[in-house]
């Protein structure tokens, strides 16, 4: 078990409460909604859709953080994952991380204290393909430092199905 750290600063942007939003020029009202949310989001406006790969490249080329999360429009993250996610980093500097994934569909379910993990299980692997068991890939998962993210030339632009397999190879 990982002793309790906290949160350090490192997150999209800085981990200081602004989340950085890129809206790949939607047509559903989504920016109306963003701008409501103020200053407490960075929301990056593309002129054009470029799809997803391109969104998420330009919001990694904005942040200042030491690592990236990646969030698409259907993706939540649960209550405590960027703790968790900090916890992780300051204890290990990893490359990336490849977080747990869980399907709902409708709304989402109201997680309790009550029912959050005490202990974090965390395996570490050589490389990507020494794991040695089952993983459902989400971008939402994914926990990348940001170097090691440019390094490998970042999302691929026209991959979307398999693009994290691609991203990590």
């Amino acid at each position: 078990m990982i002793p309790p750290i906290p949160v350090i600063n490192c997150f999209c942007s800085t981990y200081d409460g602004t989340l950085l939003v890129v809206d790949d020029n939607s047509q559903d009202g989504t920016a109306d909604i963003l701008n409501t949310f103020g200053e407490s989001i960075i929301l990056a406006r593309l002129p054009t859709n470029r799809g997803a790969a391109a969104a998420r490249n330009h919001g990694a080329s904005l942040a200042s953080g030491e690592y990236l999360v990646f969030l698409d429009g259907d993706d939540v993250l649960m209550s405590r994952a960027l703790e968790v996610y900090g916890r992780l980093i300051t204890a290990r500097c990893p490359k990336f991380i490849l977080g747990r994934s869980a399907k709902c569909y409708g709304k989402v379910p109201e997680v309790k204290t009550a029912d959050l993990p005490r202990d974090i299980q965390f395996v570490e692997y050589a490389n990507f393909l020494a794991k040695d068991r089952p993983y459902v890939y989400n971008t939402s998962t994914l926990v990348v430092d940001r170097s090691t993210f440019w390094s490998a030339g970042g999302w691929s632009p026209d991959i979307f199905y398999q693009d994290i397999q691609d991203l990590l190879k």
